[in-house]
């Protein structure tokens, strides 16, 4: 199949609209899916702020009809209201954020019967008797946010029907299970907080080579191209045998490097977004469309981790922060 390399501005490195497979992602599917199957009520996936948590709820959503082979209504559920905790504004954020056609009208009890049917409606049309709400920065979440979300549960429960909610959260949320541990409120540890899983950036050498394989070798545009994002960007060099894997340890050397001289000390653990940002930063300048290298050292990667604004976010938003021991001692 012929591709026309010129019309690169619909490619998704140029879009950012892909995920790649990483990984941390991986692993949390295995985790997710387990939890899906044993009908969980309710779980925590949490992590540092730009670790992929919102990539893996999207990754998982798109995977998963064909990884189970029948569809599971479920929902991205974005959520923004940390400001107040009012029954109304609850309602209305849920409303919306299933995509209901009507989420301000009423009073608040109308909006809560108005969501029930919709989503009965919904789980029914499936032919399932589940529904899984991935509810995104839950650490945004009130205690009477839980209440109403009970609520649902409940009432969905009545109708024989299994609401399976996925907090997603930055590490917070953990001082939330923890309060609602030390006041008994463990009505709402069973339905929510089940279980746990800390979803990481990257910290092995492992975690780097699994990621640029899938550039080298397991993406692909336009589709059924045998085109890899690797050899889109670095066509002549590709046949040639050039790969992105092929420089790994410079790409960890330079991390390092940064490190060092930026006395950044969460070394151990790499937010997902910084390193994807280098990845196709490195594809955007040095391939055919910019420099057009036939390798790369640890300059280049140099200047791809400074242009993915890693080092302006860790020097900057974290070096306030302590360090987690445990991943700080994980070495490459």
């Amino acid at each position: 199949m012929r591709y026309n390399y010129q019309n690169i501005s619909k490619h998704p490195i140029e879009t950012g609209s892909y995920i790649i497979s990483t990984n941390q992602i991986n692993n949390s599917k295995a985790i997710i899916y387990n939890w899906i199957n044993l009908r969980l009520p309710g779980a925590i996936v949490y992590g540092k702020p730009r670790v992929g948590k919102t990539s893996l709820i999207n990754y998982i959503r798109h995977t998963m009809e064909t990884d189970f082979g029948f569809r599971i209504p479920n929902f991205h559920i974005k959520w923004t209201n940390h400001l107040s905790s009012k029954e109304n504004t609850f309602f209305e954020n849920m409303l919306s954020e299933v995509n209901h056609g009507i989420p301000f009208e009423g009073r608040p009890s109308e909006k809560r019967k108005r969501l029930s049917n919709f989503l009965i409606n919904v789980v029914e049309e499936s032919n399932q008797n589940k529904i899984i709400f991935f509810i995104d920065d839950a650490q945004r979440l009130k205690n009477n946010d839980f209440e109403w979300l009970m609520d649902i549960f409940n009432e969905l429960d009545s109708f024989g029907i299994s609401l399976i909610t996925i907090l997603v959260a930055q590490e917070e949320i953990i001082e939330t299970l923890n309060s609602f541990k030390r006041y008994k409120k463990l009505q709402i540890v069973g339905r929510f907080m089940a279980d746990d899983y800390r979803y990481t950036g990257f910290i092995k050498k492992e975690d780097f080579e699994a990621v640029l394989n899938e550039y080298d070798n397991y993406t692909e545009f336009p589709p059924e191209s045998n085109i890899t994002f690797t050899k889109h960007y670095f066509s002549q060099q590709y046949d040639e045998g050039f790969r992105l894997m092929n420089s790994i340890d410079d790409f960890l050397k330079a991390f390092a490097t940064i490190q060092d001289d930026h006395n950044i000390l969460e070394f151990r653990e790499i937010p997902a977004l910084y390193v994807i940002r280098a990845i196709e930063y490195t594809l955007k300048n040095y391939g055919i469309f910019g420099e057009n290298l036939s390798e790369l050292n640890v300059q280049h990667w140099l200047d791809a981790i400074e242009n993915s604004g890693y080092i302006i976010a860790n020097t900057n938003l974290y070096k306030d922060k302590k360090v987690d021991e445990f991943y700080f001692n994980n070495n490459f």
